[in-house]
This record gives C-alpha cells, sequence and structure tokens, in this order.
C-alpha cells in the first residue's frame, strides 16, 4: 500500500514538475511532433512569435542541406509568393537561420526555384495558380524518396475577395507534389488560431479543436498541436508595442484564444428533412435542412433541392439562391454540429463573393 502511495507521489510530482518546465519554455518546437512517425499532416496553431515557422523552416532546411530531402513552399496567392522570393529570397528565412546556415550571398531565384550554391533549395507555389501546375513534371517516379512541404498564409484575410477554395487548390497541389507516394512526406500547417485554418480542418478533416492540447487524428494521419501560451512567453510579450493598439479588443492571433459561437448549434432530436442545399455538384457540397431550419450534412435524403449556382444539373432561381442567404444572414439557421456549421459558411462566403 505504501509503495503505490509512493508511486502516485512521484508521478503526480513529475507531471507537477514538466507543467512548470513547460511554462519556463518561451519557444516552440516540433521536436514531440516528429516523434509521430506515423502522421503525414501536422497542424500548428498558436499566437504569433511563438516560435512555430522557426522550428518548421529549421527542420525543413537542416533535412534538405544535410540530408538532401526536398522541400516544398506553399502560400495563398502569387503576390505573397512574389514577396518571398524578391531579392533573391533574402526575406524568406529567419535572419537566425540565414546565419545557422550560412546562406548569405549565396541564395539566388530561378522562377519557382529558390537555389543555393546553384543547387534547388526550395520550390515555392501559390495555391491560387495551383490548376497552372496540372500536368507539370513535380513529381519523379525514380527518384522521389519523401519531401517536405511548409503551408503557411493559407488562408483569405477578412478584407480580402474569395475567388477560389482553399480546400480544392490544396488537394490539387498536394497531389502534383505528391501523387500515389505517402512515405517521408511531411506536411506542415501553420496558422495562428483555428480560425485562420478552420476551412481545411474541417472539410479535409472533420475536426476542430476548442480546447488546448495535441490531438492525434490516426484515421486522417494527423496531428494537431493546439499551442497554449506559457508563461515565460506572456512575460516576453508585455513589452510588445502592438499589444498597445489592441488593450481591450485582444484579437485572437496575438492571445491565442479563438472565440466559438454555439449558439446556432442544434442538440434536440431532428425529425423529419426539408429540403437540399447545393453548391456544387459534389455531395460533399451537399446539405440537408431539417425541420425547416436545422442544416446538416447530406446523407442520400430524397427531397426537392436548392441549386445556389447555375450549371449544377437543378433548376437555379436567382430569389431563392438570395433567401438562403439572408437567412444565414438574419442566423435563422441552426446547425447539426460546428463543422456542418463551419463548412456551410465557408460554402456561403464563396457564393457571397461572387
Amino acid at each position: 500500500m505504501a509503495n503505490a502511495f509512493t508511486q502516485r507521489a512521484r508521478l503526480k510530482k513529475s507531471a507537477a514538475e514538466k507543467r512548470r518546465l513547460y511554462q519556463n519554455k518561451q519557444w516552440y518546437t516540433i521536436r514531440s511532433l516528429l516523434g509521430n512517425d506515423w502522421a503525414h499532416w501536422f497542424f500548428l496553431l498558436g499566437a504569433r512569435e511563438r516560435g512555430k515557422s522557426y522550428s518548421v523552416q529549421d527542420y525543413c532546411l537542416n533535412q534538405k542541406i544535410n540530408h538532401g530531402v526536398p522541400f516544398y513552399w506553399i502560400r495563398l496567392n502569387e503576390a505573397s509568393t512574389k514577396k518571398m522570393l524578391s531579392n533573391k529570397g533574402a526575406r524568406m528565412f529567419e535572419p537566425l537561420l540565414f546565419q545557422k546556415y550560412k546562406m548569405q550571398d549565396r541564395m539566388s531565384v530561378r522562377g519557382d526555384f529558390v537555389m543555393l550554391d546553384d543547387e534547388v533549395l526550395c520550390q515555392v507555389y501559390a495555391l491560387s495558380t495551383a490548376h497552372n501546375l496540372k500536368g507539370s513534371a513535380l513529381y519523379d517516379a525514380a527518384t522521389f524518396k519523401g519531401c517536405n512541404i511548409i503551408i503557411d498564409e493559407f488562408q483569405f484575410e477578412a478584407s480580402q475577395r474569395r475567388t477560389f477554395s482553399v480546400m480544392y487548390q490544396l488537394k490539387m497541389l498536394v497531389e502534383n507534389i505528391c501523387r500515389s507516394q505517402y512515405k517521408g512526406v511531411r506536411i506542415f500547417m501553420i496558422a495562428n488560431t483555428t480560425e485562420e485554418c478552420a476551412e481545411v480542418l474541417s472539410e479535409g478533416f472533420s475536426f476542430i479543436p476548442i480546447e488546448f492540447g495535441v490531438y492525434k487524428l490516426r484515421s486522417r494521419n494527423c496531428v494537431i498541436d493546439y499551442i497554449p501560451n506559457t508563461d515565460a512567453y506572456n512575460e516576453r510579450r508585455k513589452t510588445a508595442l502592438a499589444n498597445e493598439l489592441e488593450k481591450g479588443s485582444q484579437t485572437a492571433n496575438f492571445t491565442n484564444k479563438a472565440i466559438r459561437d454555439f449558439s446556432l448549434v442544434y442538440k434536440k432530436r431532428l425529425l423529419k428533412p426539408s429540403l437540399i442545399i447545393k453548391f456544387s455538384k459534389n455531395h460533399s457540397d451537399w446539405f440537408t435542412v431539417w425541420d425547416e431550419n436545422v442544416v446538416c450534412p447530406y446523407n442520400g435524403e430524397k427531397k426537392p433541392s436548392i441549386a445556389m449556382k447555375r450549371y449544377l444539373d437543378d433548376t437555379f432561381t436567382p430569389e431563392i439562391r438570395d433567401s438562403v442567404i439572408e437567412r444565414s444572414d438574419v442566423r435563422a439557421f441552426m446547425f447539426k454540429d460546428l463543422i456542418t456549421q463551419t463548412r456551410f459558411n465557408n460554402q456561403l462566403s464563396l457564393i457571397k463573393k461572387q
């Protein structure tokens, strides 16, 4: 009995010591994430200046320079990639990494390729032009032995016009790079909050983390690290000038606190389907409205349908489409869960921006 009590006390002390050590860390590292060797998708969600980008860039550079593992970098649009590639890629990497790998004055740019001493260091592509790469020889079956892919700054800002589906373009680009290969492939998705990657998480992985922690989705070969701020990080950020601009109305990009609205999530029993709302010809973009106002994923229900745009092999009426948008604007719809709400709003935002 005494031995069992002593063992529990040691475990409790060990856990407390681990928490203390974690709270004293200013910077984030991906070392623990890489221990999940079964995973291919790694989501890093944390506050600004937390060390996410530095840690991933350091890993990819080390793998390329010292082990020859190909390295790709993907961003939202061409404006973002052009900024990265300007001035011979001088602002691509963190300054400390330039010093660590002695890359000063050794880099150059040739089209989408970033060169280091006339050897390919990295390939840079934009999600907005992924369709232009169809048929391009990005994949070589004879030499492919894995690769690392960084995907950051991949969501539209509130002021930007949505002209394409991030998820569709991402699928196309990853397919062009990897084809059917998966061994040795690691894809790092970097964002400041869950809001910034809600479309990819909801449509691609059917999961959005609510609380901080590490989530392992083995069926999707995915690990999500929703990173809490540590005491050491908060202490360092106290003197940040940007904090002076957001007192009283702090943004999630800096606090890492994403506010979720669950008021439209319907938890009661559903009785009968009313109609189908179609955003494309794919069933994954269809939604069934139950009990007149509860939106659920389409599951083969046979009911009258509404086409939200032309050429869907269904009757399209602008007035009916607008009525769906207006009902959403006045929060008349309820939703089965948060994933359905996020996916429905993503599809609706594409329609509203056209």
